[in-house]
């Protein structure tokens, strides 16, 4: 019964392992989402590609390409 309680215990550890990495995948995501959010708003301002980047940590290319799809709309 030994190997029994050892393949219990070893799923539990696999399920509680990606719950965890499920979790942090969860607030990455909802972290990087907040900041497009936050970049379109203050694109919208009118800070500079330079300022909105320093302010929400996003790649310049990122808020280039941001920037150009808030022009065309």
């Amino acid at each position: 019964d030994g190997w029994q309680k050892g393949l219990a215990d070893g799923r539990e550890e696999g399920r509680e392992e990606g719950r965890a990495e499920g979790l942090a995948e969860g607030l990455a995501e909802g972290e990087n989402k907040a900041n497009i959010a936050t970049a379109q708003r203050l694109l919208a301002m009118g800070l500079s590609t330079d300022q909105v980047s320093a302010a929400t940590q996003l790649p310049i290319e990122h808020i280039e390409k941001l920037k150009s799809s808030l022009d065309t709309k």
